[in-house]
């Protein structure tokens, strides 16, 4: 018979269950861990980037290993995805992407990985101040509301209005807007003194419209009648009309004008209106003319000599 096997000594090696073993792993562990969490360096550092607003912004930052995660920042704020920023990692290379650039993504750009850091400046240069659809002409009538309106590019131009030389506040008369590329005047219960030229103006140019106000139709409730008088009496004309005229009303005689003073006196009460000549003489002898508006009203003056 083969004899019985005979179980030797451990002779000092343990399992692997044995506690030094498990502290042999552990440490080759350890190892490997540190091995692959090297230190990155940076074999490509970030590039100033000056671009004109609206335009894309592109930085690109290379590591000396793929496995190192980074963090970009602007002026020392993290940046965060947006649908305008993007960021993106392809194996060491790093990536940040700004779309539609403005002027306020100005700054510092940091890249940031582990204890390595690289860092640039972005420059968005302002576009000019174009015009794009300019202000036009507008008549309107006695009272109403009129709006001059016109389109800047980029949409966040200041501007200033004028009417005529002045600088227009914004009030219960005027109203001023701003929205998107549109800047827009409101004018209010427009009247005669509302004509004016109206002007924007932007750091690129200016556009103009002039306002014309007409007034309200106007009917004679009553005409002018001709008038027989005996130098020098005074000779007298009335009409009425239906509402106040926007503007003084004008009197002639002859095709010369009148003005209040002398020996004419023109008087107005409410919508009725009154000519008086005064020490008349045959010379004067025509026609009378009273004018509001487009409204008029003509009548004789015949001036005799007393026998």
């Amino acid at each position: 018979m083969r004899p019985a096997g005979r179980i030797l000594p451990r002779s000092g090696v343990e399992g692997c269950d044995h506690p030094k073993w498990s502290e042999v792993f552990s440490l080759l562990k350890q190892q490997k861990l540190a091995s692959t969490e090297q230190e990155p360096q940076i074999l490509k550092d970030l590039q100033d980037v000056e671009i004109a607003e609206n335009d894309n912004a592109a930085f690109i930052c290379e590591l000396s290993c793929a496995q190192a995660k980074g963090e970009w920042f602007k002026n020392g704020e993290k940046i965060k995805v947006t649908s305008t920023t993007k960021i993106r990692q392809e194996g060491r290379r790093h990536f940040l992407l700004i779309c539609g650039a403005q002027c306020e993504d100005s700054g510092e750009i940091l890249f940031q990985a582990r204890r390595v850091e690289s860092r640039a400046n972005l420059k968005v240069k302002e576009l000019p101040v174009r015009i794009v659809k300019s202000l036009r002409d507008k008549t309107a009538l006695q009272g109403h509301r009129v709006i001059f309106e016109c389109k800047v590019s980029p949409a966040r131009a200041s501007v200033s209005w004028l009417k005529g030389s002045q600088v227009i506040p914004s009030c219960n008369k005027y109203q001023i807007t701003s929205e998107d590329a549109y800047r827009t005047l409101f004018i209010n219960d427009v009247g005669p003194e509302d004509e004016d030229l109206y002007t924007m103006k932007t750091t690129g140019g200016q556009t103009s419209g002039r306002l014309l106000v007409e007034g309200l139709t106007i009917q004679l409730y009553k005409n002018l009648r001709d008038v027989r008088v005996t130098a020098p009496d005074d000779a007298c004309f009335e009409c009425e009309v239906s509402i106040p005229p926007s503007r003084p009303p004008q009197w002639s005689l002859n095709g010369a004008m009148l003005h209040n003073g002398g020996d004419i006196a023109i008087e107005v009460r409410g919508n009725r209106h009154k000519l008086t000549l005064r020490n008349t003489y045959p010379a004067m002898s025509g026609t009378v003319r009273f004018a509001a508006g487009k409204t008029r009203s003509e009548a004789q003056l015949i001036v005799q000599v007393y026998n």
